[in-house]
């Protein structure tokens, strides 16, 4: 920018007599004026979700319409964020040149405007197994928790102390409690836990009464640890019952157990007239003759 004189020299025509004259010379002005119209530079604004990384952005946009052909604009911006939040992003200086030349003073600026970085929270979901058996009268745990939603950054995470455990029939929630590791950051992260079921079911189960002899069995059925009906004493011509071949338990076995009817002949004696003993049992097979002992 700036005004310089439009100079110029003179040749009089051959058959001009500079005598005759009095010539004044006036140089005009060459002038280029400052561009008026303000060029406002505008950082970028920039988003993404935490990841560990930091967040920049160099970019801008300008008033279009004013840099003139040939000219260019460069701005310097700067801003930085990693963890959960916004910061500025500023336009720290600029220039526009002309090849190497510096022609910054022949344009106008406004006030650049920042944009802004911003860091997003990751959204996770924490949820523990669910598991299933029969009761067996051992306890039921499932340690794993699994990792949803967007999950942890890299080489970031939690560790976990499930308690959940079931021994008896029914379902319990799998409740854990978990503590960030030490390069995991709280501010980072939305956690939701989510508990999972540990379910037992019921142990179906039987008593099995063989009676010894070919007679069908009776079979009282239950479920594991449960009270049940208890048989009779059976009753057999001939023998005396004098217990099964294993304990009945109080509750009913975890596994079907088969007890065996133990039994003892009875002996029958016969008193005769002649003062004799006749003994016998049903497993005998013979005839006794009273005309043996007339």
């Amino acid at each position: 920018i700036g005004t310089v004189d439009n100079t110029f020299t003179f040749e009089p025509y051959s058959n001009t007599d500079t005598a005759n004259y009095d010539i004044t010379v006036v140089f005009g002005k060459l002038t280029i004026n400052k561009i008026v119209t303000p060029i406002v530079i505008t950082a970028n604004s920039n988003s993404k979700m935490y990841d560990g990384t930091p967040l920049t952005d160099d970019g801008f946009t300008f008033t279009t319409d004013v840099v003139a052909e040939g000219d260019a604009l460069i701005a310097d911006v700067e801003g930085t964020i990693t963890d959960f939040g916004t910061v500025a992003n500023k336009v720290t200086g600029y220039r526009v040149v002309r090849g190497a030349d510096d022609v910054t003073k022949n344009y106008t600026f406004g006030e650049s405007v920042d944009g802004t970085l911003s860091i997003t929270k990751r959204h996770v979901t924490l949820t523990s197994a669910s598991d299933s058996k029969v009761y067996d009268r051992r306890p039921l745990t499932n340690s794993e928790v699994t990792v949803g939603g967007d999950g942890f950054a890299e080489n970031e995470g939690a560790t976990y102390n499930v308690k959940g455990t079931i021994i008896d029939f029914g379902k319990v929630a799998n409740a854990f409690d978990y503590a960030l590791k030490t390069n995991t950051k709280a501010i980072n992260y939305d956690i939701d836990t989510v508990y999972g079921t540990l379910s037992i079911t019921k142990r179906p189960t039987a008593i099995v009464y063989n009676y010894g002899y070919d007679v069908k069995p009776d079979t009282v059925s239950g479920f594991a640890d449960e009270p049940y009906a208890k048989m009779s004493d059976p009753v057999r011509t001939g023998y005396d019952f004098k217990g099964w071949d294993a304990q009945l338990p109080a509750l009913l076995p975890l596994d079907t157990l088969t007890v065996t009817a133990q039994w003892s002949l009875v002996t029958y004696e016969i008193q005769l007239d002649t003062f004799e003993t006749i003994t016998y049992t049903v497993e005998d097979h013979k005839v006794i003759d009273l005309n043996d002992y007339i």
